[in-house]
């Protein structure tokens, strides 16, 4: 993965935990955040 979609990756995921909280963040919210499907995204 390179550094410019871990950064992205780390973003989405910043911006769903502090939405959502940690026990209701999924990777499928952290996709759709990105603007990618979970299974075309390598998360």
């Amino acid at each position: 993965m390179g550094a410019d979609r871990l950064d992205e990756v780390l973003d989405a995921a910043y911006d769903c935990l502090t939405r959502y909280g940690v026990r209701r963040t999924t990777m499928d919210d952290i996709a759709s955040t990105m603007g990618v499907s979970r299974s075309a995204g390598h998360l």
